[in-house]
């Protein structure tokens, strides 16, 4: 006998799980970024300066992406490779890999999250 999750359920699960599991892993990596990577102030402001240039380039294409195509397969997408892109983060510890790797990100995180929410 199958039994299917209601709508409401599936969208509690959708909002709730995702907001305690990007708070846990922004805070992990921001202990990360000082204690492993060693980043000194100024480094940790660049970092957060690239996150919010790539914000603001990569809203509007990923937006049209999902309008064109389907935004179900774009927040997929995106939420998969997003968690990817966390593991390469912890991987490679390296100031400019990093920097690449947040740009990349963040343009995943405009996948999964088109045209904000």
């Amino acid at each position: 006998m199958s039994r299917s999750i209601s709508q409401p359920l599936i969208y509690l699960i959708y909002s709730g799980a995702p907001a305690f599991f990007f708070s846990l892993a922004f805070t992990v990596s921001q202990i990360y970024r000082i204690d492993m990577l060693h980043l000194n102030p100024f480094q940790l402001v660049l970092v957060g300066t690239a996150l919010e240039i790539s914000c603001f380039i990569f809203e509007i294409p990923t937006g049209i992406v999902a309008d064109m195509r389907s935004r179900k397969l774009s927040v997929i997408i995106g939420l998969i490779l997003m968690g990817i892109a966390f593991v390469i983060e912890g991987t490679i510890p390296l100031f400019m890999f990093f920097m690449r790797e947040q740009t990349l990100h963040h343009l995943l995180q405009k996948t999964e999250n088109p045209g904000g929410r």
